[in-house]
């Protein structure tokens, strides 16, 4: 490194670390990366898969 003083700071020493941990344990959060995975995965039946997922996150919310 160049210049150790232009570092970023830990993720966990931002203000809105702990809201942001909060956020992802939303059901919408957790829906939209479930729908992220299955289209990058639909050529290996992600959208079925996406399905089954759906209605395990129901249960867990």
């Amino acid at each position: 490194k160049l210049n150790p003083t232009l570092a970023l700071p830990k993720l966990q020493d931002y203000n809105d670390y702990q809201e942001a941990v909060k956020i992802k344990k939303y059901f919408s959060y957790r829906l939209g990366e479930a729908i992220i995975q299955a289209n990058n995965t639909w050529y290996g039946g992600g959208y079925i898969k996406l399905w089954f997922k759906i209605k395990r996150l129901k249960k867990g919310s």
